[in-house]
């Protein structure tokens, strides 16, 4: 362990996300304690990271809805810095079950937050989304749009952003990040860790995996009207090990900052989701059977990051191309077999 840095909680520390973050922060020599009720992972993910790294890796099983729980790892962590990536994260389903939306990732928000008040925890990286952009006309956006989230998901990501900035903005001795995420794909090229969602997604690339294995007969393609080059969606997509690079500069950035800020995270270019395929069948040799069908309401033409935030406050910006990011999932995905 390195002391001279600070102790982590990490929440979801087991999901797609979470795991690239504990496997970059156990890398370099953070303590970590990570919290995750497995309702969207396996505990097998922590044991992976565990016998990848040789190293024994705290794990609290629980839910950021248990308040008991939180206070718990808070008191044993006392003043640790939090990331905090656990939440629910299907749009679609958040229109049919918006309680259960409002009380995971609101709620549970505002119980983590509560723990680390009382347990002198006062630095916090929390996980957004693009989402909160909405149907903005703003390409690429930055992080002075006015946000207009559309989802019971998104909302619920901008809810609890507001609630970080009042909480951080409330003591001058405390500092918070909301990362906004575009739109996180592959896999960490060790093959230890990869996406391998226990619930039905909306994003593409486990759509392409699963049509590449023909496990599906192919990938739907919602719209092939879009103003873009081809007529498909526009996207801007990230390396998941980029994304957690940015973690890791965000933990830099809160030590010596104080108060809130809002950064996205993404690579400031677009990708239709026909490139998406056309990109993954030229990485891969392999091809990808797909099918268009009608637009799904509330998708727009494009949605792309602007990041001179993101390296002008946190020092970074993405280093691996699509290509890059459709090898590292095919690679995870075969060995899943």
């Amino acid at each position: 362990m390195n002391s001279d840095r600070p102790k982590i909680i990490l929440t979801g520390g087991a999901g797609y996300i979470g795991s690239h973050i504990l496997l970059k922060l156990r890398q370099l020599s953070y303590d970590v304690i990570v919290i995750d009720d497995f309702s969207n992972s396996s505990p097998k993910t922590w044991e992976d990271i565990q016998e990848f790294t040789g190293e024994s890796i705290s794990l609290i099983e629980g839910s950021v809805c248990d308040a008991d729980v939180l206070d718990q790892c808070c008191s044993d962590f006392f003043g640790a810095t939090v990331i905090h990536c656990a939440g629910l994260k299907s749009p679609s389903e958040s229109e049919t079950e918006p309680l259960k939306y409002y009380s995971e990732n609101v709620g549970g928000a505002i119980n983590l937050i509560s723990a680390m008040e009382k347990n002198g925890c006062k630095k916090l990286i929390f996980s957004s989304s693009a989402s909160v952009y909405g149907d903005t006309d703003q390409v690429p956006v930055d992080e002075s749009s006015l946000p207009s989230p559309k989802s019971v998901y998104a909302k619920t990501k901008y809810m609890v952003e507001q609630i970080c900035e009042d909480w951080s903005k409330a003591s001058e001795d405390r500092s918070c990040v909301s990362l906004r995420y575009f739109n996180p794909i592959g896999a960490d090229d060790s093959g230890v860790i990869g996406e391998k969602p226990k619930q039905i997604v909306n994003n593409l690339m486990p759509h392409i995996l699963t049509a590449a294995t023909g496990v599906t007969q192919g990938v739907t393609i919602f719209g092939s009207d879009y103003d873009t080059r081809d007529g498909t969606g526009e996207r801007d997509y990230i390396h998941v090990v980029d994304l957690a690079e940015a973690h890791i500069k965000s933990l830099e950035y809160i030590e010596t900052s104080k108060g809130y800020e809002n950064i996205n995270i993404g690579t400031g270019s677009g990708v239709t989701v026909l490139e998406l395929i056309h990109e993954f069948e030229k990485a891969t040799s392999v091809k990808v059977p797909h099918t268009f069908s009608n637009r799904r309401i509330g998708d727009i033409d494009r949605s792309i990051a602007s990041v001179e935030k993101a390296k002008r406050k946190l020092n970074w910006e993405a280093k691996f191309d699509v290509a890059e990011m459709c090898r590292s999932a095919w690679q995870w995905h075969r060995s899943l077999a």
